[in-house]
């Protein structure tokens, strides 16, 4: 399986017969108190949208501009990003991920 298929796309159906997965932190501060809810297609809200079942957490390396976006806003490359005490430079942290056959994350 390749996971990070740029053409996989989890269907409606998919997405019915999944349960939703909630992630809820305890002692640490990185998700601001926030409930982060996935999907089969990916995280509920997330800034990526994409429907790929991938939901990546990112530090804020992640926010900066694409010099190919055309003065545009910043494009996020993840669906959360982390609020990190420590700085980054990799945008990615952490995936979560649908498995379609075994319909898992």
């Amino acid at each position: 399986m390749k996971i990070l298929d740029s053409n996989r796309r989890i269907t409606s159906e998919e997405v019915k017969e999944t349960p939703v997965l909630i992630i809820e932190e305890k002692d640490c501060n990185i998700f601001n108190g926030e409930k982060i809810k996935i999907n089969a297609a990916g995280m509920i809200g997330g800034g990526r949208e994409v429907g790929d079942g991938l939901t990546i957490f990112g530090s804020s390396a992640n926010q900066e501009n694409d010099s190919n976006n055309n003065n545009e806003a910043p494009k996020l490359k993840a669906d959360y990003i982390l609020k990190l005490k420590d700085k980054y430079s990799y945008p990615y942290i952490f995936m979560i991920y649908f498995e379609k056959e075994t319909k898992s994350y």
